[in-house]
């Protein structure tokens, strides 16, 4: 029977978005260049040579630069939050804060591309001192960082040594505190 040569190529080969990761040591860098396809079936027909060239075009997900980060504030205190993007195509970001109360935080608008989600926020109960999150995507996928408020401010511990005597024997201690600023 032997193999029948297509009637109609349709276009099965053409390159896609998904095929790109099989493309050994591909890198952001590389989008925007062009790629040539050549599907040769000469075992089929010996003028049958399919050769395509496209402009490649990869898409990936964002990328923030920190995963997690401690945030010390106190009631009422004004804290200012980035949350930057290393990466990401396309550049079109939609962020999202999780664990936060919307009355305590307010967007900065300062980055035309998106890549900086600029933040403030103003605890104003102890309820508010809590892990969340700000989770920024694409169509192609998603990364967080994950932040932890946390009460007192900024911190600097402070010793104390203090003696006692007790039952005519002296005793050394050693105090730390934070102060809550």
């Amino acid at each position: 029977s032997g193999i029948q040569a297509p009637t109609i190529v349709t276009n099965q080969f053409k390159a896609s978005v998904y095929e790109t990761y099989r493309i050994l040591d591909l890198t952001p860098l590389d989008n925007g260049r062009n790629v040539t396809c050549r599907v040769d079936l000469k075992q089929i027909n010996k003028k049958l040579i399919l050769s395509t060239t496209k402009q490649l075009h990869i898409e990936f997900r964002p990328s923030v630069v920190e995963k997690s980060k401690k945030i010390y504030s106190g009631i009422n205190q004004t804290r200012t939050i980035n949350c930057t993007v290393l990466r990401a195509n396309p550049t079109y970001i939609r962020y999202s804060i999780n664990g936060l109360s919307p009355l305590i935080s307010r967007r900065i608008y300062d980055d035309k591309h998106d890549f900086r989600y600029t933040f403030d926020i103003t605890p104003t109960s102890i309820e508010h001192f809590r892990p969340f999150n700000v989770t920024a995507n694409n169509s192609i996928g998603f990364d967080t960082c994950t932040y932890e408020l946390i009460h007192g401010g900024k911190r600097s511990e402070q010793k104390f040594n203090l003696r006692l005597t007790r039952n005519n024997r002296k005793q050394l201690f050693s105090i730390s505190f934070f102060p809550m600023l």
